[in-house]
């Protein structure tokens, strides 16, 4: 993953070669963390209003949603994994 690309790359831990890439459209990503949503392993990223869990052996979208409308300013993922919370420009605090 480069920070401010659109690409996100899954890379082989020993050869560092990437082995899967998967690309948003006019969006600049932003790792958040790793978590377990829905019994799978996870990359947590957002743009600028969009939310996007990848699960993390291949890439696969698992969901993808708006946010906030006036940009993700954090997020943070319960210890458990069950609840997504996010702080937006727009001064709210919203949990999924």
């Amino acid at each position: 993953f480069e920070l401010g690309s659109n690409t996100f790359y899954l890379l082989d831990a020993q050869t560092l070669k990437s082995v899967k890439q998967v690309s948003f459209s006019n969006l600049a990503l932003k790792l958040h963390s790793t978590a377990i949503v829905d019994g799978h392993d996870c990359f947590i990223i957002h743009d600028q209003n969009d939310i996007i869990a990848l699960r993390c052996h291949d890439l696969a979208v698992l969901w993808r949603f708006e946010a906030h409308h006036f940009g993700i300013a954090a997020t943070i993922v319960s210890p458990d994994g069950n609840i997504l919370y996010t702080a937006g420009g727009d001064g709210l605090i919203k949990s999924w």
